[in-house]
């Protein structure tokens, strides 16, 4: 890839480079929130699809593969990414950094193509259990996840109850059956 060009944006075309960097490897670098977000497409939109379109720099076909099952806010989705990515940037080298407004918005339009999908091709309640892990939220089994929630969302309850109030885990809170 031409080092010159930029997938999408900034956000989007890090968030790919990162999730291939380390998506075979465990610890932080793959469980960053960029590379979380490449991950959860690749989850919802199959992992060669979103690479392909990456590696053939075709923004086109990436924004019909978003918008394949009915999710309608590609423009803010790709909006919302770039400026949290920019607002995390901004803040890199700060001691304290402040919450992220941006950080819940992306993950929030995750879970809405995760719905989509699901609405017109049921995704196994694997996976979607899966894709509820990758997520960051203060109820996350990672640490990382865990910290980085309560660290830059201003409310690092609200993705794992928005996730919840779609209905895409049957049971209980934990994604147990509860029968």
């Amino acid at each position: 890839m031409d080092n010159n060009y930029v997938f999408v944006n900034n956000a989007i075309n890090d968030s790919v480079i990162l999730y291939c960097e380390y998506k075979d490897e465990e610890g932080v670098n793959k469980e960053s929130f960029l590379a979380c977000v490449t991950q959860v497409l690749c989850k919802i939109y199959g992992e060669e699809d979103i690479l392909n379109k990456y590696y053939d720099k075709d923004e086109e076909g990436f924004k019909e593969l978003l918008t394949s099952y009915g999710f309608g806010d590609y423009d803010s989705f790709i909006d919302d990414f770039e400026s949290f990515y920019e607002m995390d940037y901004d803040q890199e080298d700060n001691v304290l950094q402040r919450k992220n407004k941006y950080f819940n918005l992306v993950q929030k339009h995750l879970i809405d193509m995760m719905v989509c999908k699901n609405n017109e091709k049921p995704i196994l309640i694997e996976d979607r259990k899966e894709i509820y892990e990758m997520l960051f939220t203060a109820n996350s089994k990672s640490f990382y996840k865990k910290t980085y929630a309560l660290n830059k969302a201003y409310d690092p309850y609200e993705i794992d109850d928005y996730f919840m109030k779609q209905g895409l885990l049957v049971g209980d809170r934990n994604g147990k059956n509860s029968d």
